[in-house]
């Protein structure tokens, strides 16, 4: 596929409409502003505010602070007033004028200058402003902006805009129907490299190759722990594959596969042994790790809780028994989440402030885990959309749950 024909797009105007829903959430908690940080630099984590709000992203990589000549390389922010005034701060001269949706920008490579100077100019130098972002931001960045706006009162509103993201527009459907697509492409192009001989390398080249010939598409990671390190979720290392180690006939692989394409989430994981002859046991799990998925899956619909979800996804893996140290915990304890610009809010767990968040129409999610028997494991994961009028549908319901036998 190259999908320069079929590129999905955000129209121009639903940025702005997203700045003032930001403007507008600031407004009812009595800020007089946000300042909304994201990170860039070929990292793939915490870009999602600012590209929500800007279709901006800085591609420069993080470096150590040398001011006053540079500071904050890689990072990005979003001044916004609660009157919904908005201006874009970037480490870099040559951002993308073509791409980049907002009312004004400033560039300064010191970035934490950048970010005074522009709150002070509209107005957020004093009174309660909201910070967004926190858990992307360097502690450097937070200890120049309390000593640059001493007489501003910074709260943490760090979930602000991502509870935003939890609604997506048809466009962002569409965006990620096409993520989805993307993703498939790539998970079926590694799974057709399980042979006896190749190795976690093979796979990760065949991911590679396919993604970076696609417009808008980035590859973030493929996680792989294949045959006897196959019982981990991945396998500590960087990178996050074992290009010297051959598959032997009988092993397990299970890669994990997310990336982007035009900023929008794909996440699939697909299960095979290499030669294509699994035993019984091995059959077994990989059976139950898309038996789970599809079970929770079934459980979907608008209006049931991420808390709700988890119990689904718990009560099958008890009742079937796949209770053992590789079965739940080497991951962790959660069925999925949310898909967006990153692995979105709410996830499918229990103990956390999202657990009682409900399933709503129009909505993308990635449902995952991994189960497993004699210290070896399988991993599942599919992409499904809760439609406009509640129907679930799985957008990877193509590629194989059983692949190779």
């Amino acid at each position: 596929m190259t999908g320069v024909d079929e590129q999905p797009r955000i129209p121009a105007q639903e940025f702005a409409a997203r700045r003032a829903r930001a403007a507008a959430r600031a407004s009812e908690l009595g800020f007089r502003g946000l300042i909304v940080w994201s990170r860039g630099g070929a990292t793939y984590d915490n870009f999602g505010d600012v590209l929500y709000l800007t279709n901006h992203y800085g591609p420069f990589p993080w470096i150590n602070d040398k001011p006053p000549l540079w500071s904050g390389r890689s990072h990005s922010a979003v001044v916004l007033t609660a009157d919904g005034a908005s201006e874009l701060v970037t480490d870099v001269t040559d951002w993308r004028a073509d791409l980049v949706n907002v009312d004004a920008v400033h560039a300064d490579r010191n970035l934490y200058r950048g970010v005074i100077d522009t709150a002070r100019k509209h107005g957020l130098d004093e009174g309660d402003v909201g910070l967004v972002g926190l858990e992307a931001m360097p502690a450097s960045a937070y200890r120049a902006l309390v000593a640059g706006l001493p007489a501003a009162n910074l709260h943490d509103a760090d979930d602000l805009v991502m509870q935003l993201r939890m609604e997506k527009s048809d466009a962002e459907i569409a965006m990620l129907r096409y993520s989805a697509k993307v993703g498939a492409a790539i998970t079926r192009a590694m799974m057709e490299q399980v042979e006896p001989g190749n190795t976690d390398g093979d796979l990760a080249a065949a991911a590679l190759s396919i993604g970076a010939r696609i417009p808008g598409v980035a590859q973030w990671d493929i996680p792989l722990a294949s045959g006897s390190c196959s019982g981990h979720f991945q396998y500590a290392r960087l990178p996050s594959w074992d290009a010297a180690t051959p598959y032997a006939i009988g092993d397990i692989v299970h890669p994990d596969n997310y990336g982007y394409a035009n900023g929008y989430i794909y996440d699939i994981v697909r299960t095979r042994v290499a030669g294509d002859h699994p035993a019984d046991w091995q059959t077994e799990i990989i059976d139950g790790a898309a038996g789970c998925v599809r079970a929770v899956i079934g459980a979907m619909r608008v209006g049931i809780t991420a808390g709700e979800l988890f119990d689904v996804g718990k009560a099958y893996l008890i009742e079937n028994g796949f209770t053992d140290e590789v079965a739940f915990n080497t991951s962790f304890p959660c069925f999925g989440h949310q898909d967006g610009h990153a692995f979105d809010d709410p996830w499918l767990a229990r103990n956390t402030p999202d657990e009682g968040v409900a399933v709503a129409a129009g909505t993308v999610w990635s449902i995952e885990i991994q189960v497993g028997r004699n210290g070896r494991a399988a991993g599942f994961e599919d992409m499904v959309v809760v439609n406009r009028d509640g129907s679930v549908e799985i957008l990877t319901e193509d590629l194989p749950v059983r692949w190779g036998y």
